[in-house]
């Protein structure tokens, strides 16, 4: 255990100085995913699909918000269960955090600053974010990135996303 907290205390100063978590730029967006879940207070179920190494933007962007859903679910919505997927869908890479929470008005509570930087981390890379909740039942919040591979981009080119 000793380790995995020095891990978790590394990948924090990273975070505090604006650098990526070392297994999100060494591993990639899925194993750096699991690592969150398996460091959550929080137990969390997870269906996680290889997406392949994407570029560190959207990695950043997918990794981050999720990140950012688990701490306002244990924090904010008194959640005892997070549902965590990851997948390409088409051209796109999705993401689905949801907790069995309290819920809250969406269109009242707009202006949290988690769901305002979820909003624009994802739009700086093209991608849209929905958040649903139903206070007293739980929230979804769902990412959707458009992805375009080095083989759209130069069919003689062998596809690495």
């Amino acid at each position: 255990w000793f380790d995995e907290l020095q891990r978790a205390v590394v990948e924090q100063r990273a975070l505090g100085q604006g650098r990526f978590p070392p297994v999100l730029t060494v591993h990639g967006l899925i194993d750096a995913i699991e690592a969150i879940a398996d460091r959550s207070r929080l137990p969390i179920g997870h269906d996680l699909t290889d997406v392949g190494r994407l570029s560190p933007e959207i990695e950043a962007a997918v990794y981050f918000c999720c990140v950012e859903s688990i701490h306002n679910s244990d924090k904010h919505a008194g959640a005892t269960l997070l549902r965590l997927e990851v997948a390409r869908v088409g051209d796109a890479v999705e993401f689905v955090v949801t907790d069995d929470g309290v819920g809250f008005d969406v269109d009242a509570d707009r202006e949290g600053t988690g769901l305002t930087n979820m909003h624009d981390r994802l739009g700086a890379v093209g991608g849209e974010l929905s958040v649903r909740s139903i206070p007293g039942v739980g929230s979804e919040i769902r990412g959707r990135i458009p992805v375009v591979t080095t083989a759209q981009l130069d069919p003689d080119v062998e596809d690495m996303a």
